[in-house]
């Protein structure tokens, strides 16, 4: 023998022994020293040994407990990985025995902060797809899709199948909120996973979702179509499993379409592979519901015999059943139903009343429907209309709620499809519009040096424009600061003009009363009662008084039918003259000035306190 082989001998006598020593230690042996054990290193390895060899399935809260003191420790010593390894493989006792998804949450999150520290990607990604669980057991989707993303974007090649599980999931939260078109894509993902993956029992499961989801929104025919598809798939790899439950459902759906044939058959099918293929995990269950099925099918259309038939075979089952299930209650239906056509009414009273009160408790549309259309009869038959009423509208809710799910849950579809769709042919549009860019891109390269030609010289030609425009405005500018400076000049010397009067009138009044000829004074006398703002004078202010403000005059005219005397008095108003400087240009008295002043206000319209000119301004 060589030493390879005697050394592969060894390792594996070694690993038996060393598997029967640990299965002879007690749970109770490991509590014990560490319960007792000082030493970390000591209690740290039986710990991990007791959880090994503890059962979560029947002590979950000692194996729950014991776990957060392993994980404590682990911490305490750095083992970031054994802690997180730990939780996630503790969430099925808390989450699925203890019922406590806030506690799975709990420990989870204290744990997510040593993520960065841990180098294994399936630990990490496993913590999220736990988080993902634990949210989605407490109804909070969107954390759950969210979680369940994140592990998505952290498992490797390596981690397929709980990448595979984690699209799954991802896909069962979206079908939870409602959002169908995501629910699909998912599973439609995950199916292709499971598929490459060889996992046949999942890859079916995620078809099933898929299929489940079109029922919901009421998509009788597409449903019919999808499963099909999975029957005959199955068929062609020769794999039975949930075969009979597929050609059951199929039944229903052919059912509610109105297409007889086609449902009996596939319930004679579903009967066919539930007998070759008994190893389903749920074969009583199944055989009764299947032959209930068949005895309902043959009393709606009146062939009892047959109904007969079957329903003795289903109940040949359904008495051996120690608990009431499902499967119970709907051979129960069918039961009542068969005694009520045979005019056993208070049999099938009996029977459909402690059945409605255990399906009321649970749940279950079809069957609370089912049990309060067969009660409304059997009272209509005994002349018991009031009851026979009461079950007739507790069966009538529950159908129109039903309707009017399935019709919200197709309009959502339908909204949800036409915004996939629309951004899809966005996304489509976009890169159309890309790749027509790309084909561009080499015409505009050989047309981007004309194209720089012609840039530049629009450049020039606005920069010269800017320039000749800057130095027309400046000339406009300076031009209108010399108009101003020459009305200025020109009304100051109307001023001095005025002043020189003044200076004529008081030597005419001195020469008044000394003796001077006749003829000098009249000459006197006809220099001072000279108009001082001659008609020439006024035609010379205006002009310079338009190149300065060229518009003012035309508004001032505009609807106030305004006197030439008016209309000096604003254009010197204008200028911001002393009421003594108006006076003395216009050669009357300041007080008459305030007068003409006061009255150009009331017939204007304007107050005291606003500026004349501010009605030809504004």
């Amino acid at each position: 023998m060589s030493a390879f082989f005697k050394k592969v001998i060894f390792l594996l006598v070694f690993t038996l022994s060393f598997l029967q020593i640990v299965s002879q230690n007690s749970a109770q042996d490991y509590i014990d020293i560490i319960n007792t054990t000082q030493d970390e290193n000591i209690k740290f390895n039986a710990l991990d040994s007791l959880i090994f060899v503890l059962k979560w399935d029947e002590d979950p809260k000692l194996y729950a407990d014991y776990t957060d003191v392993y994980i404590d420790l682990a911490i305490k010593k750095t083992k970031y990985k054994d802690a997180i390894d730990a939780a996630t493989f503790a969430v099925a006792a808390i989450n699925n025995q203890l019922g406590n998804p806030n506690r799975v949450l709990e420990m989870l999150n204290s744990l997510e902060v040593y993520t960065d520290s841990v180098d294994n990607k399936r630990t990490v990604g496993s913590l999220y797809l736990k988080k993902g669980s634990a949210y989605f057991n407490g109804k909070d989707y969107n954390k759950a899709i969210e979680n369940f993303t994140k592990s998505i974007g952290i498992f490797t090649d390596k981690d397929s199948i709980y990448t595979a599980d984690a699209t799954f999931f991802a896909g069962q939260a979206y079908f939870s909120k409602g959002n169908y078109i995501k629910a699909i894509d998912h599973f439609n993902l995950a199916y292709q996973y499971y598929k490459n993956l060889d996992d046949k029992q999942y890859m079916f499961y995620a078809k099933a979702n898929i299929i489940s989801t079109y029922g919901v929104n009421g998509f009788h025919n597409k449903t019919i179509e999808e499963r099909n598809k999975v029957i005959a798939e199955k068929l062609s790899i020769n794999y039975y499993d949930g075969l009979a439950i597929d050609y059951y459902n199929q039944s229903i759906n052919y059912g509610k379409t109105g297409r007889l044939e086609l449902q009996e058959k596939a319930l004679l099918n579903a009967l066919k592979y539930i007998e070759l293929h008994n190893k389903d995990f749920n074969y009583e269950g199944s055989y009764i519901v299947i032959n209930s099925a068949l005895a309902g099918f043959y009393m709606d259309n009146d062939n009892m015999v047959l109904a007969k038939n079957y329903l003795e075979d289903a109940k040949l089952m359904a008495n051996g059943l120690k608990e009431v299930t499902q499967h119970k209650l709907l051979f129960n239906l069918n039961e009542s139903k068969y005694l009520y056509i045979n005019g056993q009414l208070d049999a099938a009273e009996k029977i459909a009343k402690a059945s409605l009160k255990q399906v009321n408790s649970w749940g279950g549309t079809s069957l609370i429907m089912g049990f309060n259309d067969i009660l409304s009869k059997i009272n209509e038959k005994k002349k018991n209309y009031n009851k026979a009423l009461e079950y007739f509208k507790a069966k009538t809710k529950v159908e129109d709620s039903i309707f009017n799910k399935e019709k919200t849950n197709a309009f959502s579809y339908y909204q949800t499809l036409y915004e996939t769709e629309r951004k899809e042919n966005e996304i489509s549009e976009k890169e159309a519009n890309i790749r027509i860019l790309e084909k561009e891109k080499a015409i505009e390269t050989g047309k981007t040096r004309t194209l720089l030609i012609v840039l530049g010289a629009i450049i020039c030609f606005v920069l010269i424009a800017f320039y000749v425009f800057r130095q027309r405005a400046k000339q406009l500018k300076e031009k209108l600061k010399f108009h101003k400076s020459e009305l200025i000049s020109y009304t100051q010397a109307l001023v001095s003009k005025s002043r020189e009067h003044d200076v004529l009138e008081k030597e005419l009044l001195a020469l008044k009363t000394e003796q001077i000829s006749e003829n000098r004074l009249d000459k006197l006398q006809d220099l001072v009662s000279t108009k001082i703002l001659t008609s020439e004078d006024w035609k010379q202010f205006k002009h310079k008084f338009e190149k300065v403000y060229p518009n003012f005059l035309v508004k001032a005219r505009l609807n106030n039918n305004l006197t030439n005397a008016e209309e000096r008095l604003l254009t010197l108003e204008k200028l911001n003259l002393k009421t003594s400087e108006i006076a003395d240009v216009l050669g009357v008295s300041s007080e008459s000035v305030i007068k003409n002043r006061y009255r150009l206000r009331k017939k204007l319209g304007i107050s005291k306190k606003t500026p004349i000119t501010e009605i030809v301004e504004n």
